[in-house]
């Protein structure tokens, strides 16, 4: 049996029943978990420039 875009052999039948899960659930968890990282990411990146912007009022003072 073919999974996807794979071939017969060379590890890719361990890719399709490896997970348990259809080729579109495993994407989907993929795409968000991606989603999430990236959240956190703008989240930090939030957080920091709030830290700038009070340093650079407290150095204004």
């Amino acid at each position: 049996m073919r999974c996807m875009r794979g071939g017969w052999g060379r590890g890719w039948k361990r890719r399709c029943y490896s997970t348990g899960k259809p080729g579109w659930m495993r994407y989907e968890s993929e795409r968000d978990e991606k989603l999430r990282m990236l959240e956190r990411m703008r989240d930090e990146l939030e957080a920091e420039l709030e830290e700038i912007k009070r340093e650079i009022e407290r150095l204004r003072r």
